[in-house]
């Protein structure tokens, strides 16, 4: 009888063990899921970074070059140091674009320039654009801002709050609180 007694408790506690061990698991697995942790970070660290993109026909489109770059396969994004980034169009001159920094999300092909963002053209006169963040549609050759902006084209000046930049045609619309001078 003591024998049996012996054996009840023993499985009791080795269940009870055996319990408290699974809801341990299942604890950690919840909480790995919920901080999505499927795989670790993989990066990879470049100096004197070139990427340069075509169409279909192996005409180069564009080119974003930076000293210092980091890459994130994991998320699929390039991040640039001072990056310079030219937007070259049919028979004409191509478009300059600088910044302190640059996100290059190669799933969606849009780039977004950081800081101390500086568009210009060489043309008849000099057009130059200024913001704090640009981002880039490298697909439809687009580009766009909610931020303050400012255009500079010769001696006259356009601010305003949010602009659409297509480079193709030139085209700029202001979105919000437009001012400006013309000068001839």
């Amino acid at each position: 009888m003591l024998k049996t007694i012996l054996i009840f408790l023993l499985a009791t506690v080795l269940v009870a063990l055996v319990t408290h061990h699974l809801r341990k698991l299942e604890t950690h697995f919840s909480q790995q899921l919920l901080q999505g942790t499927e795989q670790p970070e993989t990066t990879h660290v470049f100096t004197q970074f070139s990427l340069t993109s075509t169409d279909s026909g192996g005409t180069v489109e564009s080119v974003i070059q930076s000293p210092h770059t980091r890459h994130v396969v994991n998320q699929y994004q390039t991040q640039l140091e001072s990056p310079t980034m030219l937007i070259y169009r049919e028979n004409q001159t191509p478009v300059k674009l600088t910044a302190d920094s640059a996100v290059v999300d190669h799933q969606t092909n849009i780039t977004t320039l950081i800081n101390n963002v500086n568009v210009s053209m060489e043309e008849n006169k000099r057009l130059h654009m200024t913001t704090d963040i640009l981002t880039v549609d490298n697909a439809d050759r687009t580009a766009k801002t909610d931020a303050p902006a400012s255009i500079f084209y010769g001696n006259s000046r356009m601010n305003g709050v949010g602009l659409e930049f297509e480079f193709d045609n030139k085209k700029v619309k202001f979105l919000n609180k437009v001012h400006g001078t013309y000068e001839r």
